[in-house]
This record gives C-alpha cells, structure tokens and sequence, in this order.
C-alpha cells in the first residue's frame, strides 16, 4: 500500500515520510537504503528521523569496514552524525535527559570513528568530546569509563603531536589495570611512533633523526610484543606479526645508518620469525637476505636469495640483484655450486643481462677463472 501511495503521489508530502519509513525498515539493501534517507529533503517533516536512520547504518558499515576502506566509512558517517551531536546536545542543555543520553551515545560513536581514521582530526574529536562532557552534567546513562575517557584523550594529544602528553595519559591507565584499554593504548602509541618513523624515511632526512625514530619503534615495538605475547599465548596473534615486521625493518633501518650490531642481531631475529608467517614477503626476504650475511648465516642468506630470485620477474632489476648476490655469496663457499648457477643465468642471458649487471656478472666469472658458458652441472 505504501509502495502504491509513493509512485501514485510522489509529490506529496507524505510520500516523502513513507519513504524514509520504507528505507529504515531493513528490507532494502543498506546502500539502497541510505540513497533514500540521505536524498530526503531538508524541509521533509522526516528529514531529522531519515538522518539518524542513515547515521545508524553508516555506523554499522564503518564497524564492519574492511581496512583499507575503514577511513572512508568513518568520514562517511562522521558527517552525518556531527550535525545530529549538534541537535541533540542543543536539547540536552535544555535539559531533555533524552537527548542527553542520545550525545552521549552519539559522541561516543563519533570519537570511535574520528580517532581511527590515519589521519585524524583533533579539532573534530574536541567537539564530541565537550558534547559528550556537557551532558553528562544532565544524565549519567551511557557515561564512558574512565578508561575509555582516558585513551580516547590519548589518541587526541598523539594527533595533535604531543608525545609526553600521550605516554603520561598511557601511564595513567596502565596503574587501572583494564587490559583492554592498556593493549589499546600501547598499541595507538608503537602505531604513532611508526607513523613518524615512516614519515621521516619518506623525507629522506638526515641518518640522525632516521635513527632516533628507529630506535622509538624498536623501544615501543619491545615491549607492546612481550605484552602481546603474554596475551596471546604461544599463538602469534596478527598484531604480533605486523609489529614484529616493523620492528625487523626499523632495527635494520637502525643498523644501516649506525652500524649497531645489536640492532643487526635484533633484525636478523625478527626477519626470521616474520618470514614464517609471510614467507612470499619479497620485501622481507630482500633484507633479510642482508642481515643474514652480515650475520655469517649463510644458508639463511642462500635461500633468500634464491626464493626471491625464483620468485621475481626475470629481467627485472631485483632479479639481477638476487641472481648476483646469490652467485656473489656462493663465490666465496661453495665456487663449484658459483659456476653451475653462473652458467645457468648465461644460459638465460647469454649477454648477461644489461649494465651495470653485465660488469657485476663477468667479474664473478673472472674471479672463477672460468667461463661459465662452457660448464655443466646440477642445481646451485
């Protein structure tokens, strides 16, 4: 019937309500759904119920977002929801215990969103921050915890840049002893110390500040890994992995720019244990590769080299990289296994590839004292 009123009167004023109606039921697929509240005209004696409609799906497919479209959720919803903030903590200052609870809720949702985002926005997460402070001077209904109060505040002083501030707020829901918000909060802060650490790669600033951001990571990175642990158990937990895999890189950072060997030992250790869980991670395999020369483990160095070797594009630059530095590292072990895999490359590059490879790859035959072209063998 209501279908019927829409399409015979889709003019009227009650049409527009029907829709919303329609919309907000659940029977149309979200997307359909929110097309129909969010056109719904600013006038329309629904237009407020279509927004908070809208706003609680939009909340829902954030929650459920997929990572790389997390970010574009939250915004999403955050610019439907902070209009609602406004209205309802209008209300509450007047003292509807209803609205009241309905910022709280809403503030909160929000704070969740604005914070999660890579990028977030301070200014944007005060706003709720005061909404939501403001009515619980009305009402206590659906109050956050202090823990909660304290990390969202957390994230805040990380996106405004103020360091101490976070680790002093970190500090304070650590003596708490709510696991939750202690994993979160260290969490937010490796998160943010990694951050900086990329930006400054990205820069290419000097190895001095490079260094003092590796060492943040490797810092936070320590002690947010055996904390995790101690969470997870023997299992290692995804987050295990991805902090784990930044801690190998910025160790090895840490190690190029100073030639700290205990940041080498600490790289070699944590490539190793990363390549478990990824073992096709072509970047992870090129360093360490590196590591585990320098380190002396040659057959470590070996397989890498020869996983990425067999696994990139043949005549790329990083193919002749691993062809060369596997046959390079053979060269001074194993010189008859050197000559097979020499032969076996000429075979495929009978020039031997461009330059500057082709120099690198005939002085590896040089030092052999043979030409490659003319011997036979097994697999190196």
């Amino acid at each position: 019937i209501s279908q019927a009123f829409i399409e015979r009167f889709p003019g009227d004023e009650r049409s527009g309500v029907l829709r919303v109606q329609l919309a907000a039921a659940g029977s149309l697929p979200a997307e359909d759904a929110l097309a129909i509240l969010l056109d719904t005209a600013r006038e329309s004696p629904a237009y407020e119920t279509a927004r908070r409609h809208a706003a609680r799906i939009l909340y829902e497919q954030f929650r459920e977002a997929p990572a790389d479209r997390r970010d574009w959720a939250a915004l999403r919803y955050a610019d439907v929801a902070e209009s609602l903030l406004a209205i309802d903590r209008a209300r509450a200052a007047a003292g509807d215990r209803h609205a009241a609870e309905l910022t709280i809720v809403r503030a909160r949702r929000l704070l969740d969103a604005l914070l999660s985002v890579r990028s977030p926005d301070p200014d944007r997460a005060l706003v709720a921050i005061d909404a939501m402070e403001s009515a619980l001077r009305v009402t206590q209904e659906g109050a956050p915890s202090t823990e909660e109060l304290q990390f969202r505040e957390l994230q805040i002083a990380l996106a405004q840049g103020d360091s101490e501030a976070a680790a002093t707020i970190a500090a304070t829901i650590r003596r708490s002893g709510d696991e939750r918000y202690i994993a979160a909060a260290d969490r937010a802060i490796f998160n943010h110390v990694a951050d900086v650490w990329r930006s400054v790669k990205a820069s290419d600033a000097s190895n001095e500040n490079l260094a003092v951001a590796a060492r943040d990571v490797i810092s936070r990175g320590a002690r947010l890994l055996v904390d995790e642990e101690q969470r997870a158990g023997a299992a290692a937990s995804a987050i295990m992995v991805s902090v784990r895999a930044v801690v190998a890189h910025a160790a090895y950072d840490l190690w190029r720019t100073t030639g700290d060997r205990q940041a080498l030992d600490l790289s070699f250790r944590q490539h190793v244990m990363v390549l478990e869980d990824r073992p096709n991670d072509r970047d992870v395999l090129r360093r360490l590769a590196e590591v585990a020369e320098e380190v002396s483990d040659v057959e470590t160095a070996l397989q890498s080299w020869r996983t990425l070797s067999s696994g990139l594009d043949p005549n790329t630059g990083p193919w002749f990289e691993a062809r060369i530095r596997l046959i390079a590292l053979l060269v001074e072990v194993d010189p008859d296994r050197a000559r097979v895999a020499l032969q076996q490359h000429v075979a495929l590059r009978p020039d031997y590839g461009p330059a500057p490879w082709r120099e690198r790859f005939q002085a590896l035959e040089a030092r052999l004292g043979s030409d490659a072209a003319s011997q036979g063998g097994g697999a190196p």
